[in-house]
C-alpha cells in the first residue's frame, strides 16, 4: 500500500483547496486507473486539512511524479508526500485516531475516514487488502481513542474556533 497526498503541514489551506476542490475528478481518475489495471484499489481521504490517496499497487517501478500527477492532476511543484507499506498504515492509524490532526484527538476524522472507505467501496475501488485495512484500522482507532481517553475530550477544529470567537467577544 502506498499513500500519496498533502496536508495542512505542507501547504496553506488555500493551496490545498487546489486538490480538495477536485475530489470527484480524482475519484474518476482512480476508477479509470483501476479499470486499466494500473492499480488494484484506492481510497481517497479528503478533508478540509488533507487530500491523500491510499493506493493498492503492485511493486511500483514507474515514475512516482507521473503517478501523482495522474491521480491528483496537480502541477509538478505541488508538495506531495509519499508513504509505503508500514509507513502508510502507521500514518493512517495516527490520522484516524486524531493524533495527526490540527487538533489533537479531533473527533470528526474517524467518521471522515470511514466515509472515505465507504465511497471507495461504492465506486468499486476496494481491493482485499483495503477491506482488511479498513476493518483493522477502524476498530483499532476506536479502541485506542477509548483507552487513551481521547474519545471523552474530543474536539473539532470548528469547536475550537467557536470557543476562540466566543472568548474574543467576551473580552471585547
Amino acid at each position: 500500500l502506498t499513500l500519496i497526498g498533502s496536508d495542512y503541514r505542507q501547504v496553506a489551506p488555500s493551496r490545498l483547496r487546489e486538490l480538495s476542490s477536485r475530489t470527484e475528478e480524482i475519484r474518476s481518475a482512480l476508477v479509470a486507473m483501476r479499470s486499466r489495471g494500473e492499480i488494484h484499489g484506492a481510497v481517497l481521504v479528503s478533508t478540509c486539512n488533507r487530500v491523500e490517496a491510499v493506493l493498492h499497487l503492485d511493486s511500483f517501478e514507474g515514475d512516482r511524479k507521473r503517478l501523482t500527477r495522474e491521480v491528483f492532476g496537480c502541477r509538478e511543484d505541488f508538495p506531495i508526500r509519499q508513504f509505503d507499506d508500514a509507513e502508510t498504515i502507521s500514518h493512517l492509524l495516527e490520522l484516524t485516531t486524531g493524533l495527526d490532526s490540527m487538533v489533537l484527538g479531533e473527533e470528526q476524522i474517524l467518521g471522515q475516514v470511514g466515509r472515505s472507505f465507504q465511497i471507495a467501496e461504492d465506486l468499486g475501488l476496494m481491493s482485499r487488502p483495503l477491506h482488511m485495512l479498513r476493518t483493522r484500522l477502524m476498530s483499532t482507532a476506536r479502541d485506542l481513542r477509548r483507552r487513551t481517553g481521547m474519545a471523552k475530550n474530543a474536539r473539532s477544529v470548528a469547536a475550537l474556533a467557536a470557543d476562540e470567537i466566543a472568548k474574543d467577544c467576551r473580552t471585547a
